[in-house]
């Protein structure tokens, strides 16, 4: 009867606090279930009936740790595909890091976006827009984490990467620049398979800025982003809007120009007016990668 008991206690128990999504309800759920099996087991004692008492208790408390611990990596592993696994575990470790406000730090920013975005959606389904953007995304964060890059945001067709943060990323521009140069072969083959699978194609602009920026939370209590905030975010945007107007795919900031020219053939695009700067910047393009004997893959 007592083994019958411990059995059905971690059934029952296991069952109801499963159905709990947050913690502090599955303790309380805990806390009730104890009081009441030891009422119910002093009233049968006091019966003549005497049901072991500590066996279901602890078994109760080992229910109690196993929902807990569940709970606990299913949402850890969830939130990573919304925040860096770096940040989700720095939030769990560190109260501080959790509170609003930022960092700052050089790091070089990456931004991609889908040109023609809005002719290319007027001429698919919002279903098979998605799918499409979802295979495409998919493709280019493997690329982009592969070059030690995180995705800190998506905008429809568009994609914020940063490199060199939330963990520091020596030589961020010259990862950044390689990820910009993979990211376009990546689309060449994609654009293949779609175009026999007789879909639509595309083509991407990238902007990469290098600069010093915020680095942290950014929002209000109960809403929160972790984002990077400053002007380096800004030029990166503007200066992937100028990809087609120049005629290059990848077009990089001056900043990012010197930390990469060892490893990349460059060329000046001229100076351009960007939106919300006072003064006009010189730009350039990736010719192509520097190999061993100064050869490299052309973009």
């Amino acid at each position: 009867m007592n083994l019958a008991m411990v059995l059905l206690v971690v059934l029952l128990f296991g069952f109801w606090a499963s159905r709990f999504s947050k913690a502090h309800r599955v303790i309380l759920f805990a806390a009730i279930f104890v009081v009441v099996y030891t009422l119910i087991n002093s009233i049968l004692f006091a019966r003549g009936i005497w049901i072991d008492l500590a066996p279901p208790v602890f078994a109760s408390f080992g229910c109690t740790l196993v929902v807990l611990g569940v709970q606990f990596f299913r949402t850890h592993r969830l939130f990573q595909q919304f925040v860096a696994p770096e940040v989700v575990d720095r939030m769990v470790a560190d109260e501080e890091f959790a509170r609003l406000g930022g960092k700052e730090m050089e790091v070089s920013i990456l931004f991609s976006d889908i040109r023609g975005y809005t002719t290319l959606s007027e001429k698919m389904s919002p279903s098979q827009m998605m799918e499409m953007l979802n295979e495409y995304h998919t493709r280019m964060v493997k690329i982009y984490e592969r070059n030690h890059g995180r995705v800190f945001d998506y905008m429809g067709d568009a994609q914020m990467v940063v490199y060199g943060a939330p963990i520091n990323l020596e030589n961020h521009a010259l990862w950044a620049c390689r990820a910009a140069l993979e990211t376009q072969e990546a689309l060449k083959e994609l654009c293949d398979k779609w175009k026999i699978e007789n879909r639509l194609a595309f083509e991407v602009g990238t902007g990469i800025c290098t600069g010093r920026v915020a680095i942290g939370l950014v929002g209000a209590e109960g809403h929160k982003q972790y984002t990077a905030i400053g002007d380096s975010t800004n030029v990166a945007s503007r200066l992937q809007g100028q990809s087609k107007v120049l005629g290059a795919t990848v077009i990089i900031s001056p900043r990012t120009a010197e930390m990469v020219r060892d490893h990349f053939q460059l060329r000046s695009l001229g100076e351009v007016d960007l939106k919300g700067k006072s003064e006009a910047m010189e730009v350039f393009t990736i010719v192509k990668q520097k190999g061993s004997e100064g050869e490299g893959s052309k973009l």
